[in-house]
């Protein structure tokens, strides 16, 4: 893809009180997995991904209730994935405050399974708010490091991989 920069993004996922795979809802509460023994969040190297996706389509839907739109997601080991993107958030969904908006990462169960996205399922996606802006690449960097500066106070915080 000629002409196409890379964007920088932060994958979040909240933890706690995630139960094990193939817990049910209602079901008692079991021991919950510790972040650093999930494959996706193992490692805090970044994790190079590659989007194949109507990204026009996904950037333009800024309705209420977004669809949830077919993507291919390429990983640096070379698995590729089937998945679903949406746009996520309040404010910067907003198209007067960001030209491009976070999105939703649907993770397929199955077809993750071997791979380092094994037993995820949604995940939040931060990217810059303005690609076009260079400056909002540090937004994602600084964005990141809160969210890792929260994990050292409290468990009670989302774990994120670059």
């Amino acid at each position: 893809m000629r002409g196409t920069k890379p964007l920088l993004l932060a994958l979040s996922l909240f933890v706690q009180g995630m139960q094990p795979a193939g817990a049910q809802q209602g079901d008692p509460p079991r021991a919950v997995a510790r972040a650093d023994s999930v494959p996706l969040f193992a490692s805090e190297e970044p994790l190079a991904l590659t989007f194949i996706a109507d990204f026009d389509a996904i950037r333009k839907d800024r309705s209420e209730d977004p669809k949830d739109r077919p993507a291919r997601m390429v990983i640096s080991s070379g698995d590729t994935l089937e998945v679903e993107l949406r746009p996520r958030g309040n404010f910067r969904r907003d198209p007067a405050n960001c030209s491009f908006p976070p999105l939703r990462l649907d993770v397929k169960r199955r077809p993750a399974e071997g791979t380092v996205f094994e037993g995820q399922d949604k995940l939040k996606m931060v990217v810059p708010c303005r690609p076009e802006q260079s400056v909002y690449e540090q937004y994602v960097l600084l964005e990141y490091a809160i969210y890792q500066a929260y994990r050292v106070l409290t468990d009670l915080s989302f774990h994120v991989r670059l």
